[in-house]
């Protein structure tokens, strides 16, 4: 049986992933649009999706595209407390926000 850490380890979704969580900890994605991470129940790949409102998604008629998490908004984190390139993501909260992500998976699976 395929589990969450199975899912999130797979090497194309731990990249998705861990880009995903810097666009969030660099705040790139609160610039107004909604990010979504999205799970395919056909083949678990993990993909990300940016819509320019939170009115509009992706979906199947036969539900096996289903929404992981989403971030819109703005930011006002001051610049020197954001994630840049070069810097841990373990520093600003990765383990734990993947934690998260994969209690999300394991719902759907």
């Amino acid at each position: 049986m395929t589990t969450a850490n199975d899912i999130s380890s797979r090497p194309e979704n731990a990249t998705v992933l861990e880009t995903f969580f810097a666009g969030i900890a660099s705040c790139d994605y609160y610039d107004g649009h909604c990010y979504r991470l999205y799970l395919d129940l056909d083949d678990n790949s993990i993909s990300e999706h940016m819509e320019a409102s939170e009115n509009s998604w992706l979906q199947r008629d036969d539900g096996s595209l289903v929404e992981i998490i989403r971030v819109s908004g703005y930011c006002d984190t001051p610049e020197d407390e954001r994630y840049t390139d070069g810097c841990d993501l373990t520093d600003y909260g990765y383990a734990e926000w993947l934690d998260m992500i994969e209690s999300r998976i394991a719902e759907y699976i």
